[in-house]
């Protein structure tokens, strides 16, 4: 069905490319002030000359080479956005991982995180065992030096032990803590909006210098997505 549409395409190609330094050549003559004015004259001729076999060579599309799909191939693997999802999902295409997906694991591994350590701390519980990755170890080492926690250790390979803090009164101060941005609504924030309505309340920011509190992304004048907040006591 696509075969006639790939040898339309190859031979507009082929003429594309045989034409296109003469019609550089002339249109430079015809621009250009340094030539008189018969040596321009006759180019822009010759240019007329050509403008038939140019456009007939230039209009050319790219397409997908296993559907001949014309709507945006990928110029790297040279198929279509629907070919490129078929192949990937099959696994053809070796080292390819889907950005959603490894971002809904590792913010529903955080969301964990802060469900138990909160939910620990309404019942009263000295400490709780937690889902453990890389952003959640760098996410309770800032709950450590924020005083939200007492402190944490390895429990096993998949889990962390966390100690949860008290209030004299009793009330935990991870009671607080919200996970704001999720894989199906993610929050972004400059750090002048930080200033403006998060000053003097802990949130975590999500940036290109890594996971940072909002006092410290807003030191750096950096913004980024907002994980998480809690209102100060």
């Amino acid at each position: 069905m696509f075969l006639p549409k790939f040898k339309k395409d190859r031979l507009n190609r082929f003429k594309f490319y045989k034409f296109e330094p003469q019609i550089k050549v002339k249109k430079f003559i015809i621009n250009s002030t340094f030539f008189i004015s018969e040596i321009r004259v006759k180019a822009r001729y010759q240019l007329f000359r050509l403008s038939d076999k140019f456009s007939v060579g230039y209009n050319y599309t790219n397409r997908c080479i296993l559907t001949g799909h014309p709507r945006v191939p990928f110029r790297k693997f040279k198929v279509s956005r629907m070919e490129f999802r078929r192949l990937a999902k099959v696994g053809v295409l070796k080292g390819l991982t889907k950005s959603s997906w490894l971002y809904f694991i590792i913010m529903k591994s955080f969301s964990n995180l802060v469900s138990h350590i909160r939910n620990a701390g309404a019942v009263q519980n000295s400490f709780t065992l937690v889902p453990l990755s890389v952003f959640n170890l760098k996410a309770l080492d800032i709950f450590y030096k924020q005083g939200i926690i007492v402190g944490y250790s390895i429990y096993d390979t998949k889990r962390a032990k966390v100690f949860i803090s008290y209030l004299p009164n009793g009330v935990s101060l991870a009671g607080s803590l919200k996970v704001v941005s999720c894989p199906s609504r993610r929050v972004y924030i400059t750090w002048k909006k930080l200033i403006n309505y998060y000053s003097g309340i802990f949130c975590l920011v999500s940036t290109s210098r890594g996971l940072l509190t909002g006092t410290e992304a807003i030191r750096l004048r950096i913004g980024g997505e907002l994980v998480c907040s809690r209102f100060y006591y």
